[in-house]
């Protein structure tokens, strides 16, 4: 009995000697990680709030970054530490891209503004000449009897006519502007095309052209707006991404293109005003390596196209 009591004796003291040396190590190998996550978590929320874009396009989410770091740094154990650090920094990341979105719609508007201040001006441009050119003959037409008389009434004749032109340009501008206001809740953007409006993968069953029930809402309200412009041409256009054989692709992106064009005309959008093509994975708009481009590849574009334009002028290339 007296070893016995020795021995747990000598026991006691070598445990009170390891447990904590053991947890002193555990501590020491947490602390770094907590460190590196949260030091990841600051650069990307310091990077966010350090770009001018974001402080324009991406204040809400800036701010809800910079909520989630302060949490982190708050936090009273690891496993809290890590997820509020994580939120932050992919928030952080959100807000970047969000601010990218924005800042490139905005430049995308600005210089559809621009392009039609530039017509209007040249319009303009084209009615002071003939103004001017009708006020000559006028003078001379009165120095010549009537045969200056009639000189005048023709030149009179085109200052109407340029008159007229520049009141029709200043109209389809404000058509071309409340349609895009129409559309906006389709998301619509103006290109060097027309409007264009684009229907993502989701709106189709997988691996087919039919499309589901809730596309049509989408589907009513542009012929809505259509009906109002019935002078519009309008180019629908099929896409997929690279996965399987080109000629699947290619029949696919055809069929969902017909699909739409068929859900127009069944709400009385004339035939005749509708093109529909299928380009197959012949015009990606993201990398076709990774899931999220494979996405957004897959797609049908509709394209409205500006007054009086032929669709098979704005056909791309095959």
């Amino acid at each position: 009995m007296k070893y016995k009591k020795v021995y747990y004796r000598g026991l006691n003291k070598l445990l009170f000697v390891i447990v904590p040396f053991f947890f002193l190590v555990t501590g020491c190998a947490t602390a770094p990680e907590n460190n590196t996550v949260l030091e990841h978590a600051r650069s990307a929320v310091s990077q966010a709030q350090a770009d001018p874009d974001v402080a324009q396009y991406a204040k809400v989410e800036v701010f809800e970054a910079s909520q989630a770091l302060q949490q982190a740094e708050n936090a009273k154990d690891s496993e809290t530490l890590e997820h509020f650090a994580y939120i932050a920094e992919k928030d952080a990341q959100i807000a970047i891209n969000r601010a990218q979105e924005k800042k490139a719609d905005a430049e995308m508007e600005a210089m559809s503004k621009e392009k039609d201040k530039i017509q209007l001006e040249a319009r303009e441009y084209e009615l002071e000449k003939a103004r001017k050119e009708a006020a000559r003959e006028a003078e001379e037409a009165a120095l010549k009897g009537q045969e200056a008389k009639e000189k005048g009434q023709e030149a009179a004749a085109m200052a109407h006519e340029a008159e007229m032109a520049r009141l029709q340009t200043q109209q389809e501008i404000a058509q071309k502007q409340q349609l895009e206001s129409e559309l906006a809740e389709l998301k619509a953007k103006q290109t060097d095309r027309g409007l264009v409006i684009t229907l993502g993968d989701i709106l189709f069953e997988t691996g087919k052209a039919r499309l589901l029930a809730g596309t049509m809402l989408s589907i009513d309200k542009l012929a809505d707006a259509l009906k109002k412009y019935p002078t519009r041409n309008v180019l629908i256009e099929g896409h997929t991404d690279s996965r399987g054989g080109e000629t699947y692709n290619l029949n696919l992106s055809e069929q969902r293109a017909d699909a739409v064009r068929s859900a127009l005309t069944e709400r009385g959008i004339a035939a005749d005003r509708i093109t529909a093509k299928g380009y197959g994975k012949m015009y990606p708009i993201a990398s076709n390596s990774h899931e999220a481009g494979r996405q957004q590849n897959r797609r049908v574009e509709i394209v409205i196209l500006d007054e009086g334009e032929s669709p098979e002028k704005a056909l791309r290339k095959m």
